[in-house]
């Protein structure tokens, strides 16, 4: 007689970080949008699953974890502003495939590491004004092709990459005043060929590239 076993690999990174293991302001965040529930252990798959926005605006948070997120499928909005975070774990926002709305202004960010977006594909608003970011990684906004709002302004950025728009075919306004760039790459706007509004004011721009508007056709305001 021959008897075959037949062994399926379980890929751990689908498997749910349990809420009562999540940082500690993500776990009662979880356990306020759930109606009838009082502790993190008593919180279901279903019951992520149903959650559609989740308020962490100025809640203390020093820092997030992979897995603090995991099972909110259906998650469309998600505030983080007015935080301590000073950088982001990369993977913290995988899974977020129907966000559409992240806002993470106002907080303490130096740092983004590249790919950090790259799940949030359907996301429409991203803003993170007013954090201390320098430096943004080439690609970071490619795979947000949905993307028509975007607000960087009120960073220390010194430079923003060539190319750094190219993704946001969508893009409607984006915010970057109040930087400490000097000048703009000479190509820098010259995909996002439906923006309609410009940010650029109070920072440290002296410097403008001839021509640098010159694919935007809908281009309606810009603010210097």
């Amino acid at each position: 007689m021959t008897v075959t076993i037949n062994v399926t690999d379980v890929d751990e990174t689908q498997i749910d970080l349990p809420v009562s293991d999540r940082t500690r302001q993500v776990q009662a965040a979880i356990v306020a949008a759930v109606s009838g529930v009082d502790a993190a252990a008593d919180v279901t798959e279903a019951h992520l699953a149903a959650i559609t926005s989740l308020g962490l605006h100025d809640k203390g948070i020093t820092s997030l974890k992979v897995g603090d997120f995991d099972g909110l499928t259906n998650l469309t909005r998600l505030m983080l502003g007015s935080n301590a975070l000073t950088s982001l774990p990369s993977g913290v926002f995988d899974g977020l495939k129907k966000l559409k709305y992240l806002s993470l202004n106002g907080g303490a960010l130096t740092s983004l590491p590249s790919g950090i977006f790259d799940e949030l594909t359907n996301l429409d608003h991203l803003t993170f004004s007013g954090n201390a970011l320098t430096s943004l990684p080439s690609g970071i906004f490619d795979e947000l092709k949905n993307l028509t709002l975007l607000y960087i302004g009120d960073n220390a950025l010194t430079a923003l990459p060539s190319g750094i728009f190219d993704g946001l075919k969508n893009v409607i306004v984006i915010g970057i005043g109040n930087n400490a760039f000097t000048s703009l790459p000479s190509d820098v706007f010259d995909k996002v060929k439906n923006l309609k509004k410009i940010g650029m004011d109070g920072g440290s721009l002296t410097t403008v590239p001839s021509g640098v508007f010159d694919e935007l056709t809908h281009l309606e305001e810009i603010f210097l």
